[in-house]
């Protein structure tokens, strides 16, 4: 990495572990570490990469699926498999990357049970091979934490990726309060302690990459951000990465609290507009609309968007507690706001709600749906 990117890409991290370019075999030899390569129809770049990888004698074992990738490729992955170390799992058809990675981590959990973790990598030839070797070193010094291959996106950059990372860098924060640099890479560390969970996330294509984060913010794994080199390939030309598709699926999963909430708000206003229409009472419509959100809106929290899975009702003293202290605000910020401006009381409910909206969410977010580590 030239020096003046180096220096770009540190400053876009608050932790730098070293010079990649001076990466030796982990040691000790007493844990396993693992590569994992989703791949679908790839370049002659995996190759190359796969190779590195064994040469190197960093990874016990590097593990290639192959995504239901077409008929002519299957020439390119026989001769991968006859690599040492390598190991190649197939899918009969494309499943999708976030699909790869979970057969790729059953398999290494099943068949490694010394093992501290999995370094994933791209098979488009984005991962230089002395950034993968540094990121599994990485894990090895620091294995129960999330590694990040961070790229400072500096340089020539396509416009898409570069919007891309901004958007997501920022709803991410927003919602789990963690500040990273990129949260679209796929050259990530995962200790062997967040992998199980993995599996039982839903999510099979790209949006399954966030949806990792999401998780292992809610367990509590610290994310080190590591630099790396930015590389794009012939504008990215070769990435299966659907620009459209993909994007909406990765902010589906962004924005599982705006959309859960939209259904909880209508059920509110439902219940609202219908009782002081019929009684004219303000409080009465308040108490009778917040009951009967609140049953809605705790079971979609809970599982949807959180996915705090804990055991029974446990948290739900915590937060009707919290939707009852948000109804009192917003029934006196109500009152004075129509005696203030005179607005009408349905407008100024919607707007006193809009502002709740984000109080409620850093509330639950962080105080009432924090999920244990175990």
């Amino acid at each position: 990495m030239p020096g003046q990117h180096r220096e770009e890409a540190e400053s876009i991290s608050r932790i730098v572990c070293g010079d990649a370019t001076n990466v030796g075999a982990i040691p000790g030899g007493l844990v396993t570490l693992a590569a994992l390569i989703p791949a679908y129809c790839p370049g002659v770049e995996l190759t190359e990469i796969v190779k590195a990888l064994t040469d190197s004698k960093v990874f016990d074992h590097v593990i290639i699926v192959d995504d239901g990738s077409e008929p002519e490729f299957a020439p390119l992955f026989v001769s991968l498999q006859a690599l040492p170390r390598t190991t190649l799992l197939r899918h009969a058809a494309n499943l999708g990357k976030g699909a790869a990675l979970k057969t790729g981590i059953n398999h290494a959990l099943v068949e490694y049970p010394d093992l501290i973790g999995v370094v994933t990598a791209d098979a488009d030839g984005q991962h230089r091979p002395k950034d993968i070797l540094l990121l599994a070193k990485t894990l090895q010094e620091s294995p129960g934490m999330l590694i990040m291959g961070t790229r400072a996106f500096a340089g020539d950059v396509p416009l898409r990726s570069r919007i891309g990372n901004v958007l997501t860098r920022y709803i991410f924060r927003f919602l789990t309060g963690k500040q990273l640099s990129d949260t679209q890479t796929g050259l990530r560390g995962i200790p062997m302690a967040l992998m199980r969970d993995l599996l039982s996330l839903r999510s099979n294509r790209y949006e399954f990459e966030m949806d990792m984060l999401i998780l292992a913010t809610q367990r509590h794994f610290s994310l080190l951000e590591v630099p790396i080199e930015t590389i794009y390939i012939a504008e990215n030309k070769a990435s299966h990465f659907n620009p459209i598709f993909d994007s909406l699926r990765i902010y589906f999963s962004l924005l599982r609290y705006s959309l859960s909430s939209f259904v909880t708000y209508l059920v509110d206003f439902a219940i609202f507009y219908a009782t002081f229409r019929q009684y004219g009472n303000l409080l009465l419509s308040q108490v009778l609309a917040r009951m009967g959100a609140m049953a809605v809106n705790f079971m979609l929290v809970r599982g949807f968007v959180f996915q705090a899975q804990v055991s029974g009702f446990s948290r739900f003293g915590h937060y009707a507690a919290v939707v009852a202290i948000s109804g009192t605000i917003s029934y006196l910020a109500q009152i004075g706001l129509g005696a203030v401006t005179g607005v009408n009381v349905v407008v100024g409910k919607a707007c006193v709600e809009m502002v709740l909206f984000f109080a409620n969410f850093v509330i639950l977010r962080d105080v009432v749906f924090v999920r244990e580590t175990q």
